[in-house]
């Protein structure tokens, strides 16, 4: 790549994953600045130590570079637009998700909730881990066990359905259960949290369980600027490491061995990119198929992860290509539906809501720990939904209906003692009673 190519695709990159911070650019706006680590992990770091030239031609390069660009001015200007929308977007669901009166005055509605639903998603995940006879950590194959792919595909297959909705119930629960047990200090709010870390653990799927911890201790943090940059110098290098911890554990072993080298491979955006290009033909576009083909279960032709990894591939079989799919952009992911219109339409729109959700986000209360991580996956998890509108998934779906439920008021959460890490109290575990009770 050029001088010029690295800038406007970096340039681009930054709006995408950090367009959040033009909408609110403030300490306080945790989701736009945790993605900072990442961007310089995923596309800083490749762009500067990778010579894309000898993995793609000059006119893919191109190509991606222009796509790009379009889509990240028309994302700017829907980010300007959709922070000035004062009316808010109703939610069509709210008729029958509005909860009662006492729902949204009384916080144990939503602790117990909580409680209930981790316990039981527990319960099913394990059930399904029983009935496939595995678990992908102690598999012969851990990394094709992870995403049961070969050998592991028919079993999982039987209970793709219960596995894959327990396992969208504990991602979008298990930060509310983390802090909830935190405020609260009860040992019945701890149980499900350890028995929910474990089962990551052993599907080797422990992001889920790192996101939610650092999602709370981000919240803490953001209250002091100084523990915001030490957590994001922190950040970056845990994320280095994670990228080549490969070539550190000498699993993998390079002739010459540079640590940049390893962290840009270790973080492949960037040549995904352009490998799906390279592929990609007029006659594949999708004309937004793409964009609900996630709803359905399974491998259905027009899931996003499904059909990137089949035009990369040459082939619509992925069932042994250990992967998850690859991670597009808006621009990239509206030029495969509508080609260049929708470079343009898809990142407008997306950076709309965005404007827009991010507007909402600033004026939700913040008054204690558990409110504070609420509103933030309020955002997580129902306005990433819509704002990722081209890439919307089932257990997005199930997560969104799941933490309508779990929180019926956010404002009702500032009952909520402050957690020990606010209060500099000395942990201890153990009941707290009338905590919650009515004054």
């Amino acid at each position: 790549m050029t001088a010029l190519h690295i800038l406007v695709n970096l340039l681009a990159y930054a709006v995408f994953g950090l367009g959040g911070l033009l909408a609110w650019p403030s300490r306080y706006n945790v989701i736009a600045w945790l993605s900072v680590p990442f961007f310089v992990i995923a596309y800083v770091i490749p762009l500067w130590v990778i010579d894309y030239r000898a993995a793609a031609s000059l006119a893919t390069i191109d190509r991606l570079t222009w796509i790009n660009a379009v889509g990240a001015l028309a994302m700017v200007v829907g980010i300007v637009a959709g922070g000035r929308l004062r009316r808010p977007v109703r939610n069509p669901l709210s008729r029958w998700l509005r909860p009662s009166a006492a729902a949204r005055a009384d916080a144990t509605v939503s602790t117990q909730r909580t409680w209930r639903f981790m316990l039981i998603a527990c319960i099913l995940m394990t059930l399904c881990f029983a009935w496939m006879r595995m678990v992908p950590m102690f598999a012969d194959e851990p990394f094709l066990a992870k995403f049961f792919r070969g050998p592991y595909k028919a079993r999982y297959d039987q209970v793709s359905i219960p596995y894959r909705f327990a396992q969208a119930v504990l991602g979008a629960a298990l930060p509310l259960a983390m802090v909830y047990a935190l405020s609260l200090r009860d040992r019945k709010q701890v149980l499900p949290v350890l028995w929910a870390v474990v089962l990551f653990a052993v599907s080797l799927n422990r992001g889920t369980v790192a996101a939610g911890a650092v999602l709370i201790y981000a919240a803490w943090a953001s209250r002091r600027l100084p523990r915001v940059l030490a957590f994001l110098a922190v950040a970056v290098v845990v994320y280095g490491i994670g990228s080549s911890v490969y070539a550190i554990l000498g699993i993998i072993s390079p002739k010459d061995f540079n640590l940049w080298e390893q962290i840009a491979l270790g973080a492949p955006d960037v040549t995904d990119h352009l490998d799906f290009l390279g592929a990609f033909r007029d006659h594949d576009l999708t004309y937004g198929l793409t964009f609900v083909g996630g709803l359905v279960p399974g491998n259905f032709r027009f899931n996003p992860s499904v059909f990137t990894l089949a035009i990369v591939n040459g082939s619509s079989d992925v069932s042994d290509v250990a992967s998850g799919g690859l991670r597009m952009p808006p621009s990239v992911a509206g030029f495969m539906a509508f080609s260049w219109l929708g470079a343009v339409l898809v990142p407008f729109v997306s950076g709309l809501l965005t404007g827009h959700f991010v507007h909402r986000l600033r004026r939700l209360p913040r008054e204690n720990l558990a409110q504070h991580v609420a509103g933030l996956l309020w955002y997580q998890v129902c306005a990433s939904f819509l704002i990722n509108f081209y890439a919307m998934s089932y257990q997005g779906l199930i997560a969104m209906l799941l933490f309508f439920y779990l929180v019926p008021d956010i404002g009702a959460l500032a009952r909520l003692p402050a957690s020990p890490p606010l209060r500099r109290r000395r942990w201890r575990l153990g009941r707290r009673r009338n905590v919650l009770a009515t004054p």
